[in-house]
């Protein structure tokens, strides 16, 4: 990637990367599976955000409009919520422009499949709910916060379900 930007090519430490790709495809019969991470750069002026921006499509608070920022690799963060129904026409056109430039790809590698968060819940304070849904469940499994280097257990998706009650299930969608 770019900058951690998803749905690019580092043209330096990759250039070439295409007619390599191409190679394998036509001359080895070898599969390509490029990794693509569920945390999307917050960079206005790059495509995959500002067109996910532009779509409505990122995870927000409740009562938010605001998506929620994360930290990860490219260190401010978005996620798509896959459960808006924007959301899956946003993929396939990402993965079709990242296709046409790459040649060819045999499957998606999705890294982190879970959301991952550098930060335990919420990084910014403007992202904190005043009384988490956490607070009010008395047996958490290994005793950790249920938003250990993860996104906010309180965070509602598209559809009204709770991230508390759909995680594990973000990186099947």
């Amino acid at each position: 990637m770019q900058d951690y930007r998803d749905f690019t090519v580092d043209s330096i430490s990759f250039g070439g990367l295409k007619e390599y790709v191409d190679d394998l495809f036509h001359n080895k019969s070898v599969k390509f599976v490029p990794i693509i991470d569920a945390g999307i750069a917050w960079r206005p002026g790059y495509s995959t955000f500002d067109q996910g921006a532009a779509m409505n499509i990122y995870l927000t608070m409740p009562g938010s409009s605001q998506p929620f920022e994360g930290r990860v690799w490219p260190n401010e963060a978005v996620f798509p919520d896959f459960n808006h129904p924007n959301t899956s026409i946003w993929w396939e056109n990402q993965l079709t422009t990242f296709q046409e430039n790459l040649a060819w790809f045999d499957g998606i590698w999705l890294d982190m499949n879970e959301v991952a968060n550098f930060c335990n819940g919420a990084c910014q304070v403007r992202d904190k709910a005043s009384m988490s849904v956490k607070d009010a469940i008395f047996y958490s499994p290994t005793g950790r916060s249920l938003d250990y280097k993860t996104i906010p257990v309180d965070i509602t998706h598209y559809n009204g379900v709770m991230q508390l009650d759909s995680h594990s299930y973000y990186g099947t969608q």
